[in-house]
């Protein structure tokens, strides 16, 4: 488990120096914008609680979208995994001493996932938002970090309901659909993220729990897809 989280957090570190340049790790952008990773978190989990019907004056008898679900889940987990490392580190370590130190962190607190067994994910939801919220508006040391270890334990419990403890494999087929979307013109507005009336999300999400695509061989799979769908040569 150790090995796999270290993994998964390297990559995520080098997802953010891509994304935000290389001293993101300072909480600021390359343009010198904050880097509010607590708010990412919430903002997503509302839209997780959006893919169930819960609106009792419209569409309460829709299915819940749980594919969507699980990739605003796995969204969360990558702003995580950034507010972690952010949260954690000393002044002046080094990028592998902030790994080490972010996942010993992480698993010290999966236990607090005891804390929210047997709620439902939109519930789990809410306690993930509730605690985002209080680590992007509290300065207070004691409380973030009491909050801190609440969400990772949210996170966990999220990571049984709804991803089924396939939080790797997802991870890390929306890691090779990122690289995939900035490889066809993401960036410059030129990719298009909807197959066939199908988010790109869903697509890569089926490759990976419905025909058991290997995440080596998902950037191809993808690819034939893209072209054949959008008549690209």
């Amino acid at each position: 488990m150790e090995s796999k989280l270290r993994k998964m957090f390297e990559t995520q570190y080098e997802v953010n120096v891509v994304a935000a340049g290389k001293n993101w790790i300072s909480g600021f952008s390359k343009d010198n914008r904050r880097l509010n990773y607590a708010r990412a978190i919430y903002m997503e989990a509302i839209e997780l609680i959006d893919s169930y019907p819960w609106k009792w004056w419209k569409n309460i008898n829709q299915e819940p979208d749980i594919s969507n679900a699980q990739i605003e889940a796995i969204d969360i987990w990558h702003f995580l995994m950034s507010l972690v490392s952010l949260e954690v580190k000393y002044r002046g370590e080094d990028k592998n001493s902030i790994i080490k130190n972010s996942v010993s962190f992480y698993m010290n607190n999966m236990k607090f996932k005891d804390s929210f067994k047997d709620l439902s994910v939109i519930e789990i939801s809410e306690h993930i938002a509730k605690h985002a919220i209080t680590l992007s508006s509290s300065s207070d040391l004691e409380e973030r970090k009491v909050a801190l270890r609440l969400l990772i334990g949210a996170f966990e419990a999220l990571n049984e309901t709804l991803l089924n403890g396939k939080l790797i494999e997802i991870y890390n087929g929306k890691s090779i659909l990122n690289k995939f979307r900035q490889d066809n013109g993401y960036r410059n507005n030129t990719y298009i993220k909807v197959w066939n009336g199908k988010e790109d999300n869903v697509y890569m999400l089926e490759l990976i729990t419905q025909k058991n695509i290997s995440n080596d061989s998902l950037y191809e799979e993808l690819d034939k897809i893209y072209k054949t769908i959008n008549n690209l040569s």
